[in-house]
């Protein structure tokens, strides 16, 4: 991977905050560079340039999981094989509550799911570490 393409990689990961289910748009691209150590013109050519060749597709419009009985969960995963993980994202896709699927670079991953409660997000992590070979 060149340096352009781990920076665009990191600030995608930025972009992903590990405590929503989305892309956090309106997070400023200079505090952003200031994090990664890159000015903010670089951050937006990233930004614009993964827009433009597929690693963002755009912003989307993602329901409130509490208006309809569920909260929203993110699963970190590390595979236990990278060159497995397509397959693995294909079956992941099929669990039900499953609404997105970031697919980081090499073995990580993070699953955002839709559950009611602990029992049946204990149940979708087993589940998920099945799938992925995933001990933790």
């Amino acid at each position: 991977m060149n340096q352009n393409d781990a920076l665009q990689a990191r600030v995608i990961q930025e972009l992903t905050n590990q405590h929503s289910l989305r892309f956090d748009e309106k997070r400023s691209y200079a505090k952003i560079a200031a994090k990664l150590g890159v000015d903010d013109e670089s951050v937006r050519l990233r930004v614009k340039r993964a827009m433009e060749t597929g690693p963002i597709a755009g912003w989307d419009l993602v329901l409130n999981p509490v208006l309809i009985g569920r909260r929203s969960i993110s699963v970190f995963l590390e595979v236990d094989d990278a060159e497995r993980k397509p397959g693995i994202i294909a079956q992941v896709k099929l669990v039900e509550g499953v609404n997105l699927i970031f697919d980081y670079e090499g073995k990580n991953m993070r699953v955002a799911l839709y559950c009611k409660g602990l029992g049946e997000l204990s149940r979708m992590v087993e589940l998920l570490g099945l799938m992925s070979g995933c001990k933790n």
